[in-house]
């Protein structure tokens, strides 16, 4: 979620050395000719950044040295058919002046002076304004806002861990990592808190599914004992047929043996009791079977109940990282108004660093750079300072176990009077 429509390059301090000094708008220039007064003289920069000399013409010297200058200058005064070639030369009358907005008494635009300092710019404008009612309603916003912003961004974080563990759980994905996004988003403390209360709970339901599983393997076990016990009792009953029935063979074709009916008939009444014993065998091993079917189907339906789970369980916490994104955003917008400025967010990615006493807007050709400035930065001509209010405000992005903030809507927070520049937070995701 990008704050910025223009490019930009961040700095921080004061340059440790100092750039030629390049002209633009606002600077007036001299410009001497030997020997000819009518070309020589003064002229100012206009927009969009050319001079006009008497018998020179327009010239353009947006980003250019004196030197440089000079030489073009020169370079022109060859061509001239009535003019002997002359050397211009080129020097700064006056600078162009740097500006002071925000929190000051006096803001506007200030004459620069060489070694002009961030903290005597603020000086010169009359020093820091004494916080009004305004002021302090601004100030409460801006902190029950970043609070709020701060839980939102924390929440995101564990929201995407717990999006990690259910993936796990799907099968997606082997071992269980902490996102770079959600890296980013929590603390160092509060990244390995939520990534060991993930492990934690990816290990409880893991083993309490592998439990609930082992339960009804361990019963299949017990019905496989009970079914060889009865396929034990089925071939013996199955040896003793074979035997009773040999025996009722050899007794009816033996001659000269003698054998009392009562005999055959006990015979056959002792195989038609195996017979029984065999087929009741034979039912429980198919009743045992039985249950173990039924405990296949469960084993089959507790895996997909999980995987329903947590299908919908990633289909809650999808929902819940889309409203944090939302609400991330609308609460990065509020901050935004209420600072009255839009690049203090970058400036102050992941709330490093403490507030800058200035934001320096500086054009550097077609490039607008934005320098977190500390009160010891040099100012340069045409520089825009941008003074946020002076008040210590809460972690950004980084903060943990705040209390719960303000539940309004910051989109129908209105605001009092014009904006004042304070510092800004981060957004998150990268969008």
């Amino acid at each position: 979620m990008s704050l910025l429509a223009i490019v930009q390059v961040f700095a921080t301090g004061a340059l440790a050395e100092p750039a030629p000094y390049t002209l633009g708008v606002g600077d007036r220039i001299a410009v001497s000719v030997h020997e000819r007064d009518d070309l020589s003289g003064t002229a100012q920069v206009r927009a969009p950044g050319v001079v006009n000399l008497p018998g020179l013409g327009e010239l353009s010297v947006l980003g250019l040295t004196t030197a440089e200058v000079g030489e073009r200058m020169t370079a022109r005064l060859s061509l001239k058919r009535d003019t002997d070639a002359k050397r211009a030369r080129v020097e700064i009358v006056e600078m162009r002046p740097f500006y002071v907005t925000g929190d000051v008494n006096a803001p506007g635009a200030y004459e620069f002076r060489e070694g002009l300092m961030v903290m005597q710019a603020v000086a010169l404008a009359g020093g820091h304004k004494t916080i009004d009612q305004d002021n302090l309603y601004v100030e409460s916003e801006l902190a029950r806002t970043r609070e709020r912003l701060a839980q939102a961004m924390d929440s995101l974080g564990v929201e995407l861990l717990r999006k990690a563990r259910l993936e796990v759980e799907m099968g997606s994905v082997e071992t269980l990592v902490v996102p770079q996004e959600a890296a980013d988003l929590l603390t160092a403390v509060r990244r390995r808190e939520a990534l060991a209360a993930q492990q934690r709970l990816l290990a409880e339901r893991t083993q309490g599914l592998a439990a609930r599983i082992g339960s009804r393997q361990e019963r299949k076990a017990v019905f496989d004992e009970e079914i060889a016990a009865h396929e034990r009792q089925i071939m013996a009953a199955d040896e003793q047929l074979e035997l009773i029935e040999e025996e009722i063979r050899t007794v009816n074709t033996a001659k000269g043996i003698v054998v009392p009916k009562t005999h055959i008939l006990g015979l056959r009444r002792l195989a038609a009791g195996l017979r029984g014993e065999r087929g009741e065998h034979t039912a429980d091993i198919a009743k045992a079977r039985e249950q173990q079917a039924v405990l296949d189907e469960e084993i089959i339906q507790l895996s997909a109940d999980r995987a329903m789970t947590v299908q919908q369980e990633l289909k809650e916490v999808d929902d819940a990282i889309a409203g944090l994104r939302i609400t991330i955003q609308e609460l990065t917008r509020f901050l935004a108004k209420l600072s009255g400025t839009a690049t203090l967010a970058d400036l102050l990615r992941d709330g490093a660093g403490e507030m800058p006493a200035a934001v320096i807007l500086r054009a550097d050709g077609d490039t607008l750079r934005t320098i977190a400035a500390t009160d010891t930065t040099m100012v340069q001509p045409g520089d825009v300072l941008r003074i946020p209010l002076q008040f210590a405000p809460q972690g950004l992005g980084r903060a943990q176990g705040q209390s719960a903030a303000s539940s309004r809507s910051p989109s129908a927070e209105p605001l009092r009077r014009g904006p004042v520049h304070a510092r800004s937070v981060p957004t998150a995701g990268g969008e």
